[in-house]
């Protein structure tokens, strides 16, 4: 192989690189965009009731209650003071 073909082949695999990243970067903020303002309540919900253990430790109960409270965050953004 010679200077030529090396330096041909190592580009390729730079450009390669390139594309990958590119594409990992589309996947990340497309899963990002997925999550919806009910989605960030429930989690900063979810964060509350970990620290604190409110549920009793069932998952699905944490989940379930992250949840409503999310959702009485929705309706009361709707109420005007």
């Amino acid at each position: 192989m010679d200077d030529t073909e090396f330096y041909r082949i190592e580009r390729m695999k730079r450009e390669e690189a390139k594309a990958m990243d590119e594409v990992e970067r589309s996947i990340i903020e497309a899963q990002c965009a997925q999550s919806d303002l009910r989605d960030q309540f429930a989690i900063a919900a979810l964060a509350g009731m970990l620290a604190f253990d409110l549920t009793g430790g069932i998952p699905k109960e944490f989940a379930a209650d992250a949840y409503s409270f999310a959702d009485a965050m929705l309706e009361a953004r709707k109420v005007k003071p």
